[in-house]
């Protein structure tokens, strides 16, 4: 994944939307030739599907996945990728917070724990990047 980041960074001539559309236009064909060959039988039932659904789905994952491309390559474009990425630790503390809030489900002890420790192993990855920029005042005798 970092050298991923690293490589996107270097992509700052690439507008996002044409690296979207280049990515996912490369990517969709391999997902639907593993999907006939993963589970043949799965697609028998295509024609009975709710295609509004469908339709709605196929849109909530192109416009998520989208703005969040547009948004993260934005964000490694203009910071250093170090900083950015020590914030993809907060994925699982949004997701489990937020499961929380829109689905209802339980928070124990155990998962607050863990969620407070990675606050602060990024707290610490991002300010200790910002400490060590302070120049320390040194005493000319030593």
């Amino acid at each position: 994944i970092a050298f991923s980041y690293i490589r996107l960074r270097q992509l700052r001539e690439v507008h996002p939307p044409t690296f979207i559309v280049m990515t996912m236009g490369a990517a969709i064909p391999v997902a639907f030739i593993a999907s006939l060959l993963r589970s043949p039988q799965g697609w028998a039932h295509l024609p009975d599907a709710d295609w509004v659904k469908m339709g709605v789905i196929f849109l909530y994952q192109v416009l998520a996945v989208s703005v969040s491309h547009i948004l993260w390559q934005s964000l490694l474009a203009r910071n250093k990728v170090a900083t950015v990425a020590s914030f993809v630790l907060l994925m699982p503390i949004m997701s489990t917070f937020l499961s929380a809030v829109f689905l209802g489900e339980e928070m124990g002890v155990a998962l607050i724990g863990g969620g407070t420790l990675t606050l602060v192993g990024v707290a610490i990855i991002t300010l200790w990047k910002n400490k060590k920029r302070i120049p320390l005042d040194l005493d000319p005798v030593l």
